[in-house]
């Protein structure tokens, strides 16, 4: 077994132990110092042969299997599509965190009224089935979607510093005009000098639910403001209603 377990070690110059080694390596008396070194070489030779190289290859092997299987390794991404709409949506609604208030939000003209100047349409939290944005003439500006907080506390900064004479809200009618919807449109009016709502008409293919339009209509009115079926783009460009 010393032989046959040597073979291998023999081959890349480790010592292996002779008959007559072996043989005395039983009685201490006989031992020698050349003996002695003869089993470490042989030692040593099947550690490395049996024990070290064989961890190195496989190692190797796995390292290799594992770098090809990486390249191969691909998510599919469309089987999250769902889930990552849930948690993070493409558009933010409005959310109701309080109470009803005893009154409807009332639209007062900004303090800075004098001073507005220039003509803006932004859309209010519409999807991908509404075109955005329409064609507008050099003199409008195009205040994007607001669907999204920060979208929304930009948009009131900037008019804030620098009010609009006037302002056109395009809503879509499909939605249900609630608390935190109605809110909005009061606070961007009350950074105009006049404001206009345009109610989208629908996409191909789908009708408008008439009694959510009327409660559009009726919700508007309430606060005050000229509800259209249509781009004011006259009244935007030049602030005249004849061709609105």
């Amino acid at each position: 077994m010393t032989r046959g377990l040597g073979t291998l070690p023999a081959l890349l110059g480790f010592s292996v132990p002779d008959v007559d080694t072996i043989r005395a390596s039983g009685d201490s008396a006989l031992a020698i110092d050349g003996a002695r070194q003869a089993w470490a070489g042989w030692l040593v030779g099947v550690l490395l042969v049996f024990g070290i190289v064989p961890r190195l290859l496989l190692a190797a092997g796995c390292w290799v299997r594992w770098r090809l299987g990486r390249r191969q390794l691909q998510l599919d991404l469309s089987l999250y599509g769902d889930l990552r709409e849930r948690l993070m949506p493409s558009s933010e609604r409005l959310g109701v965190n309080d109470s009803a208030p005893a009154a409807l939000h009332e639209v007062a003209l900004p303090q800075a009224a004098t001073q507005a100047d220039g003509a803006l349409l932004v859309g209010l939290e519409l999807d991908d089935q509404q075109p955005w944005p329409p064609r507008l003439p050099a003199t409008v500006a195009d205040g994007g979607i607001l669907d999204s907080r920060e979208s929304r506390r930009r948009l009131l900064e900037q008019l804030a510093r620098y009010p609009a004479a006037r302002l056109a809200i395009a809503c879509d009618p499909r939605r249900s005009p609630d608390r935190g919807s109605l809110g909005l449109i009061a606070e961007l009016a009350r950074s105009a000098a006049d404001t206009r709502i345009w109610l989208l008409p629908a996409p191909a293919g789908q009708q408008l639910d008439a009694h959510r339009l009327a409660d559009w209509q009726q919700a508007l009115t309430a606060l005050g403001l000229d509800v259209l079926n249509a781009l004011p783009l006259t009244w935007l460009e030049t602030g005249n209603d004849q061709a609105s």
